[in-house]
Protein backbone atom coordinates (compact mmCIF):
# COMPACT_ATOMS: atom_id res chain seq x y z
CA UNK A 1 0.00 0.00 0.00
CA UNK A 2 1.48 3.42 -1.09
CA UNK A 3 -1.35 5.75 -0.35
CA UNK A 4 -4.32 6.45 1.64
CA UNK A 5 -7.02 8.87 0.22
CA UNK A 6 -9.60 9.99 2.79
CA UNK A 7 -12.69 11.47 0.81
CA UNK A 8 -14.70 13.43 3.70
CA UNK A 9 -17.76 13.63 1.46
CA UNK A 10 -17.74 17.88 0.84
CA UNK A 11 -15.58 17.90 -2.05
CA UNK A 12 -12.65 17.80 0.26
CA UNK A 13 -10.10 15.03 0.56
CA UNK A 14 -6.54 13.76 2.04
CA UNK A 15 -4.18 12.33 0.78
CA UNK A 16 -1.89 10.40 3.42
CA UNK A 17 1.33 8.99 2.60
CA UNK A 18 3.49 6.11 4.01
CA UNK A 19 3.92 6.37 7.32
CA UNK A 20 0.17 6.48 7.73
CA UNK A 21 -0.84 8.25 10.29
CA UNK A 22 -3.54 6.50 13.08
CA UNK A 23 -6.11 9.94 12.58
CA UNK A 24 -7.16 12.13 9.90
CA UNK A 25 -8.62 15.58 11.20
CA UNK A 26 -11.31 17.61 8.98
CA UNK A 27 -13.31 20.57 9.77
CA UNK A 28 -16.58 20.69 8.23
CA UNK A 29 -17.92 24.18 7.41
CA UNK A 30 -21.09 23.90 7.68
CA UNK A 31 -24.15 22.08 8.79
CA UNK A 32 -26.60 20.49 9.09
CA UNK A 33 -25.64 18.21 6.60
CA UNK A 34 -25.11 14.58 6.28
CA UNK A 35 -21.54 13.26 4.57
CA UNK A 36 -20.08 9.72 3.65
CA UNK A 37 -16.88 9.73 3.97
CA UNK A 38 -14.82 6.98 1.91
CA UNK A 39 -11.12 5.72 2.30
CA UNK A 40 -9.58 4.82 -0.72
CA UNK A 41 -6.47 2.65 -0.71
CA UNK A 42 -3.37 2.91 -3.40
CA UNK A 43 -1.36 0.09 -4.28
CA UNK A 44 0.52 -1.49 -7.20
CA UNK A 45 -3.08 -2.67 -8.35
CA UNK A 46 -4.77 0.47 -8.08
CA UNK A 47 -7.31 2.22 -6.10
CA UNK A 48 -10.15 0.57 -4.07
CA UNK A 49 -12.58 1.76 -1.87
CA UNK A 50 -11.63 0.33 1.50
CA UNK A 51 -14.13 1.56 3.80
CA UNK A 52 -17.02 4.06 4.07
CA UNK A 53 -18.66 6.25 7.64
CA UNK A 54 -21.80 8.35 7.50
CA UNK A 55 -21.45 11.20 9.35
CA UNK A 56 -23.85 13.70 10.49
CA UNK A 57 -22.51 17.09 10.62
CA UNK A 58 -25.13 19.15 12.79
CA UNK A 59 -26.20 22.67 12.82
CA UNK A 60 -24.71 24.67 16.07
CA UNK A 61 -26.93 27.65 17.31
CA UNK A 62 -24.95 31.26 17.14
CA UNK A 63 -23.83 32.97 20.07
CA UNK A 64 -24.68 36.98 20.69
CA UNK A 65 -22.45 38.71 23.15
CA UNK A 66 -24.06 41.70 24.62
CA UNK A 67 -22.19 44.52 26.52
CA UNK A 68 -23.41 47.42 28.03
CA UNK A 69 -23.88 49.31 31.63
CA UNK A 70 -25.42 46.89 34.38
CA UNK A 71 -28.29 49.26 35.64
CA UNK A 72 -30.17 52.41 33.80
CA UNK A 73 -33.14 54.55 35.51
CA UNK A 74 -36.72 54.58 34.12
CA UNK A 75 -37.40 56.14 31.43
CA UNK A 76 -33.86 56.59 30.35
CA UNK A 77 -32.35 55.90 27.29
CA UNK A 78 -30.54 52.57 27.36
CA UNK A 79 -27.80 51.22 24.54
CA UNK A 80 -26.29 47.98 24.10
CA UNK A 81 -23.59 46.68 22.60
CA UNK A 82 -24.94 43.66 19.90
CA UNK A 83 -21.75 41.52 18.80
CA UNK A 84 -20.04 39.88 17.70
CA UNK A 85 -22.28 36.97 16.43
CA UNK A 86 -20.18 33.85 16.78
CA UNK A 87 -21.45 31.12 14.15
CA UNK A 88 -19.18 28.44 13.80
CA UNK A 89 -20.83 27.66 10.54
CA UNK A 90 -20.62 29.38 7.47
CA UNK A 91 -24.18 30.57 7.94
CA UNK A 92 -25.85 34.03 6.76
CA UNK A 93 -26.85 36.48 9.36
CA UNK A 94 -30.16 36.98 8.36
CA UNK A 95 -32.22 39.15 11.23
CA UNK A 96 -32.03 39.09 14.89
CA UNK A 97 -34.87 39.54 17.08
CA UNK A 98 -34.35 41.61 20.40
CA UNK A 99 -36.22 40.77 23.24
CA UNK A 100 -36.07 43.63 26.19
CA UNK A 101 -37.55 41.49 29.03
CA UNK A 102 -40.66 43.60 29.17
CA UNK A 103 -43.01 42.64 26.38
CA UNK A 104 -41.37 44.84 23.99
CA UNK A 105 -39.65 43.01 21.26
CA UNK A 106 -37.03 44.44 18.01
CA UNK A 107 -36.65 42.92 14.72
CA UNK A 108 -33.55 43.99 13.20
CA UNK A 109 -32.32 42.98 9.33
CA UNK A 110 -29.27 43.49 9.02
CA UNK A 111 -27.76 43.44 12.58
CA UNK A 112 -26.81 46.49 14.19
CA UNK A 113 -23.88 47.34 16.21
CA UNK A 114 -25.96 49.06 19.02
CA UNK A 115 -29.73 49.23 19.83
CA UNK A 116 -31.14 51.36 22.27
CA UNK A 117 -34.44 50.91 24.15
CA UNK A 118 -36.08 52.97 27.30
CA UNK A 119 -37.80 51.07 30.03
CA UNK A 120 -40.93 52.58 31.38
CA UNK A 121 -41.21 51.36 34.90
CA UNK A 122 -38.35 50.53 37.58
CA UNK A 123 -37.53 48.83 39.83
CA UNK A 124 -37.22 45.37 37.80
CA UNK A 125 -34.16 43.04 36.74
CA UNK A 126 -35.15 42.10 33.31
CA UNK A 127 -33.07 39.68 30.98
CA UNK A 128 -32.47 41.06 27.77
CA UNK A 129 -32.35 37.88 25.07
CA UNK A 130 -31.90 37.57 21.13
CA UNK A 131 -33.30 35.15 18.37
CA UNK A 132 -31.11 34.77 15.59
CA UNK A 133 -32.30 33.58 12.06
CA UNK A 134 -30.14 32.19 9.51
CA UNK A 135 -29.90 30.09 6.42
CA UNK A 136 -30.55 27.40 8.46
CA UNK A 137 -33.11 28.29 10.35
CA UNK A 138 -34.27 30.31 13.66
CA UNK A 139 -31.85 30.28 17.01
CA UNK A 140 -33.82 31.07 20.13
CA UNK A 141 -32.10 32.28 22.76
CA UNK A 142 -28.78 33.37 21.44
CA UNK A 143 -27.25 35.53 24.13
CA UNK A 144 -29.04 37.11 27.02
CA UNK A 145 -27.98 39.69 29.24
CA UNK A 146 -29.36 40.66 32.67
CA UNK A 147 -29.84 44.47 34.23
CA UNK A 148 -31.05 46.27 36.67
CA UNK A 149 -33.77 49.03 35.91
CA UNK A 150 -33.66 51.61 38.58
CA UNK A 151 -37.09 52.71 40.05
CA UNK A 152 -36.01 56.81 40.09
CA UNK A 153 -38.34 58.88 42.81
CA UNK A 154 -41.07 61.09 41.91
CA UNK A 155 -40.76 64.64 42.28
CA UNK A 156 -42.33 67.67 42.70
CA UNK A 157 -42.21 71.51 41.60
CA UNK A 158 -43.03 73.69 44.92
CA UNK A 159 -43.83 77.90 44.49
CA UNK A 160 -44.39 80.05 46.53
CA UNK A 161 -43.20 83.54 48.93
CA UNK A 162 -39.79 83.19 49.90
CA UNK A 163 -40.44 85.04 53.15
CA UNK A 164 -43.74 85.45 55.07
CA UNK A 165 -44.37 87.80 58.31
CA UNK A 166 -45.41 85.70 61.60
CA UNK A 167 -49.01 85.18 62.17
CA UNK A 168 -49.93 85.67 58.33
CA UNK A 169 -51.20 82.81 55.71
CA UNK A 170 -48.83 81.41 53.80
CA UNK A 171 -49.91 80.06 50.45
CA UNK A 172 -47.93 77.20 49.12
CA UNK A 173 -48.11 76.36 45.27
CA UNK A 174 -47.68 72.90 44.42
CA UNK A 175 -46.58 72.15 40.71
CA UNK A 176 -46.35 69.23 38.34
CA UNK A 177 -45.36 65.64 39.35
CA UNK A 178 -42.67 64.37 37.24
CA UNK A 179 -42.19 61.00 37.64
CA UNK A 180 -40.47 58.95 34.85
CA UNK A 181 -41.59 55.53 35.64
Amino acid sequence: MTQIIVNWGDGQSDSLEIPFPTEALHTYINGPANRTITVDLVDDDGTNTAATLQVSVLDVTPTVAFSGADSVDEGSHYTITVGPVFDPGADVITQLTIYWGDASPNIFSPAPSEVTHTYADGTTNPTITVDVLDDDGLHVNAGSFLLTVNNVAPTLSLGGAEAIDEGSLYTLTLGNVVDPG
